[in-house]
């Protein structure tokens, strides 16, 4: 086993949630009399930190206001998401070879623990950590403590969008990256990291 510690993203890395999270951006765009996007025009697109991909979205806004209606949004179009094909079998594998999991997730603490325990995955990580809002912040800090307080023999961060490679940069830790998520694969494809498009090069490349 390559790496005795995973950090995983939650959004678009182990849950597929991206048409849950374009339906939630139409309704923002509708509500404020703006043209809908589609797929492959917001994975394309999308930009992180998200105040800037509001921005080209919608010019001057209310960041809060925005997050709040997408969590509105998000919970309406909820029932479009579901985890990633193979995420069980992979958590397993990945457990089974000795790999301590934790997730990392930018998304709201207490409604993280809700989707995840509805998935029946929760006994698979040490510790599941959300932010305290939700306004979409950094996850560094979070990771860089449960690091702290887990000492890692090699660890990685798994994701699928620039911000996560950026966060196993600040935290000094691998990445791998997944194509399958909120971010096209070509932005992914430059940071000089790997890029799996499926949870089987997951496995494979933190086997090896």
């Amino acid at each position: 086993m390559k790496y005795s510690h995973i950090l995983w993203d939650w959004n678009g890395t182990l849950l597929n949630d991206v048409d849950c999270a374009v339906a939630s951006v139409n309704d923002i765009l509708v509500q404020n009399g703006l043209p809908a996007t589609d797929f492959d025009t917001y994975v394309q697109t999308m930009e992180y930190p998200l105040e800037v991909y509001y921005r080209k979205l919608m010019g001057d806004y209310d960041y809060r206001a925005v997050m709040e209606q997408f969590q509105q949004g998000y919970a309406a179009h909820f029932e479009s998401a579901q985890l990633s094909a193979g995420v069980q079998e992979t958590l397993e594998t990945l457990r089974a070879a000795g790999a301590r999991q934790f997730i990392v997730s930018a998304f709201e603490q207490t409604r993280l623990l809700q989707y995840v325990r509805r998935f029946s995955i929760a006994q698979y990580f040490e510790q599941i950590s959300g932010a305290n809002d939700i306004l979409v912040g950094s996850k560094s800090d979070r990771a860089r403590q449960i690091l702290e307080n887990n000492p890692a023999h090699n660890a990685v961060f798994i994701g699928d969008t620039v911000s996560d490679y950026q966060t196993a940069q600040e935290i000094g830790c691998d990445c791998i990256l997944y194509s399958g998520g909120h971010q096209h694969r070509k932005s992914l494809l430059n940071l000089g990291c790997p890029v799996a498009e499926n949870m089987k090069q997951i496995v494979a490349l933190c086997m090896k």
